[in-house]
Parts: C-alpha cells; structure tokens; sequence
C-alpha cells in the first residue's frame, strides 16, 4: 500500500474526528471495556483493516502473562485471531485475504509492565490496562464490487459489545458504531 494514502488516510481520520463534537469522539481514545475499534483504509487493490480491542475482552485478564493457562488463553487468542472468516467479511468474491500481525506487547513482554506494576499498590496495579491490535490486508482485484465489510468479531468474541468504526476510501469516509446486531459497514 502507498505509505503516502495511510498517511493521508490516518490524517483525515483524525481531522474528522478531531472536528466533530460528539460523545464517540470524546470517548475514542479512552480504554473502555467492552468497546473496540476498527479502523478501515482503502486504497487501489488493497483493504487494510486495524482492530484494537481492550485484552481484558480477548483474554480475560490484561496483566502479562505469569501462569500456564495465561499463556494458553493468549495463544488460543493469536488464533482466533487468525480466523479472517470469523472476524470480517467482505461481501462478494472481490477481496482475497492476504496477510495479518498481532500486536500484543502490552501483555507479551512483561519487563516494562512488571516494573511499573513493582511501584503501584496492588489495587492500582490490577486495574493497570493494555490493548491489542490486530492487523489485516486484503487484495481487491475487483474493488469495484467491494461495497460492504460485515465485522463478526462478536460471535468470536463475546466481551466485545460495541465497535467504533471508521473507514476512508477513495471515494468516501464515515464513521459508525457496530454491535452484534448493527455490524456492516457500507463503504458506498
């Protein structure tokens, strides 16, 4: 993808939500569990899209991982994940899935978060909060008919109630917020 239109496309994003005065602005960066986001950028052949979710509702825990079963629930989450099906869906046969990362070093490495947690009490230490972000490209040969994305990351993931979307193509940008019941985007 053309590192100059993700620029772009994060910049108008930003200018959008920046420039409106609405409660889903205010509450955009806040760390709310239960409330994910997914951020979609369209550009030639390529769909990229970004969900960062809090990992209390991937996991169970956002603490890094100290035991057995800790690391058992990350992996089975690096997984799930990985299930590009069960997570969106492009409508039609015009997008071919094509690579995803998983970004978890909040919870993954532990030495920074470990200290931090040396210096709080116990109390504010369990309610220190990590995120992860997950990563996805696809390639639209015929972009064309590509007019919606459904996100199912609900039945997958079922602490995840509410979703702040936003989307640039090269044609439009929106915002909404998704739930199991609402949950596809138009991009037309």
């Amino acid at each position: 993808m053309n590192v100059g239109f993700v620029a772009l496309c994060i910049t108008c994003l930003s200018a959008v939500l920046f420039s409106l005065s609405s409660p889903l602005v205010h509450a955009a960066n806040v760390h709310t569990h239960g409330v994910s986001t997914v951020t979609i950028a369209v550009d030639n052949n390529t769909v990229e899209v970004t969900l960062t979710t809090p990992t209390v509702d991937l996991v169970g825990f956002e603490h890094t991982l100290n035991v057995e079963s800790d690391k058992r629930a990350f992996e089975q989450m690096n997984t799930q994940l990985g299930q590009v099906d069960d997570l969106f869906v492009l409508n039609g046969d015009a997008c071919q899935f094509v690579s995803h990362t998983v970004d978890a070093m909040s919870v993954e490495h532990s030495d920074h978060h470990d200290a931090i947690e040396e210096h709080l009490d116990e109390h504010t230490a369990q309610q220190l909060h990590s995120d992860v972000t997950a990563y996805y490209r696809f390639n639209c040969e015929k972009m064309s008919e590509l007019s919606s994305i459904t996100v199912t990351v609900f039945a997958l993931f079922p602490r995840i109630h509410q979703i702040r979307s936003m989307w640039i193509t090269d044609t439009q940008q929106g915002a909404a917020t998704l739930s199991d019941k609402n949950n596809m985007i138009s991009l037309r």
